[in-house]
Formats: structure tokens, C-alpha cells, sequence
């Protein structure tokens, strides 16, 4: 308990999903939580829903591919709450379709919102943290990042943040600031709902576990890496699938060989 108390921190596209369940772990063990978000209904709810479980939180609305707004934001906490010390990156969209079903604007979008949004957030908040003793950002990546993925917008965005990831741990280590990256594989959360129950259905078949995710199983990890217990984690990557990585090349090589004889 009270792994984070005192600690402040921002996490994005924290009104629902894995953001949500982040921004309630890291207030239930005790850090003030911003939760910025473009969904404000969802965001404000979603703030009263842990304040009313005893934690310190509150909303912000952000816009992650807008840098004026992050830099009036690292601003405003820092003037609020004389620090902050936790990023966590979780906003991000989908986009399905290959290079061919991909138009420019699309691509564009996909890219702002889930590589440029991370990019922008640390470059507002790493100064803040370097003057008031350094800090930690986990920036949510994907097990698309681990493969190749047939949605070639989403795939490439979450590529690109891995290797920003990488770079972001090498400069702003010395800082006193750590960056470290999870790759979630099938979590149930909105987005995963908008997929379809035969997509939970297949990765459940295929997943050594047996079974999809829940955003606050991404949380606890999440959490542990803005700890202080992972001080020492810097440029980490971190696998949230319950082996699905693992399990599905045997899995697919086994049923080739099944089929065949």
C-alpha cells in the first residue's frame, strides 16, 4: 500500500479502459491523479467514481496532439501541486485496414494521437520532473508493436513508439527520469469491445491463459513501474498478453502439422 503517496501524476486517456483502471490504482496508492482525457463526460465521471473511493484525483481535459495545451498543463500542476513525478501515455486510437485501405488523413491521425501525443507529453513534462527530482513515464504501447499487425496505421504508430520509447530512456535517464514501455496484448476494455466477441473468443483460444485481460491487470503493471520498487527500470519492455506471444507461433505451427497428417 501507498506505493506512489505523495507523488502526482498525469495519465491520458485515462476515462476509461486501462487508462481508467491506471489512474485508479496510482490513487488508491496515494498519488494525486490527473486524468486528462477529450471525452470530458467520460473523464469527469470517471474522477468522481475514484474520488468517491477515497482518492485524490482530478480531470483535466487534453487534447494530446495539442502542444500549447501540454504545456499550459505541466504548468498548471506544477504550480498547483509544486511537482509531478508520473506520466503515464495511454491515449491512442484504432484504426483497422492494410497500406492499400489506409488513406493519408488517416494514417495522420492515427500517428498524431498515438506517437506524437507521447512525444509532446514527454517533452512538456520531463523539465518538471528533472527540477523537482526526476520521475517516471510508462508509455502504453501494444503487442502490435511486437509483430506485424494487418492494421498498418495502428501497427506503425505503436512500431514508432516503442523505438521512441527507447530514445526517451537513453536522454532523459540522466535526467532522474525513467521511461519504460508495456505492451499489452487482448485486454477487455471499449476498444476491444468494438472488435467483436469472436476477436475475445480467438485470443482467448490461442493465449496460453486461456483467457483475455482485464485493464486493471495492465494497471498493477503500470503502476509498478512508476514505483519507487522499480527504480532501477529504465528502457524496459514489459508484456501484458498471458503468453500470447509465446504461445501462438507452437499453437499455429501444431495445428499446420495437425492438418496435414
Amino acid at each position: 500500500m501507498n506505493a506512489v503517496k505523495g507523488k502526482v501524476a498525469i495519465v491520458t486517456g485515462g476515462a476509461r479502459g486501462i487508462g481508467a483502471a491506471t489512474a485508479g490504482w496510482l490513487a488508491r496508492e496515494g498519488a494525486a491523479v490527473i486524468i486528462a482525457d477529450i471525452l470530458d463526460d467520460a473523464g469527469a465521471a470517471t474522477a468522481d467514481t475514484i474520488r468517491n473511493e477515497q482518492g485524490t484525483v482530478a480531470y483535466a481535459s487534453l487534447d494530446v496532439t495539442d502542444e500549447a495545451r501540454w504545456a499550459a498543463l505541466a504548468e498548471e500542476i506544477a504550480d498547483t501541486y509544486g511537482r509531478l513525478d508520473i506520466l503515464v501515455n495511454n491515449a491512442g486510437v484504432n484504426l483497422r485496414g492494410g497500406i492499400l485501405a489506409t488513406t493519408d488523413a488517416e494514417l495522420e491521425r492515427v500517428l498524431r494521437v498515438n506517437l506524437v501525443g507521447a512525444f509532446l507529453g514527454m517533452r512538456a513534462v520531463v523539465p518538471v520532473m528533472r527540477d523537482h527530482g526526476g520521475g517516471a513515464i510508462v508509455n502504453v504501447v501494444s503487442g502490435a508493436a511486437l509483430f506485424g499487425s494487418p492494421s498498418a496505421a495502428y501497427g506503425a504508430s505503436k512500431w514508432a513508439l516503442r523505438g521512441l520509447t527507447q530514445t526517451a530512456a537513453l536522454e532523459f535517464g540522466p535526467l532522474g527520469v525513467r521511461v519504460n514501455a508495456v505492451h499489452p496484448g487482448a485486454i477487455l476494455t471499449e476498444m476491444a469491445r468494438a472488435s467483436g466477441g469472436a476477436v475475445a473468443a480467438a485470443f482467448e483460444e490461442v493465449t496460453p491463459s486461456r483467457r483475455v485481460g482485464t485493464p486493471e491487470e495492465a494497471a498493477a503493471v503500470i503502476g509498478f513501474l512508476c514505483c519507487d520498487a522499480a527504480a532501477f527500470v529504465n528502457g524496459a519492455e514489459i508484456v501484458i498478453d498471458g503468453g500470447f506471444m509465446a504461445g501462438v507461433p507452437m499453437a499455429a505451427i501444431g495445428a499446420l502439422a495437425a492438418a496435414r497428417q
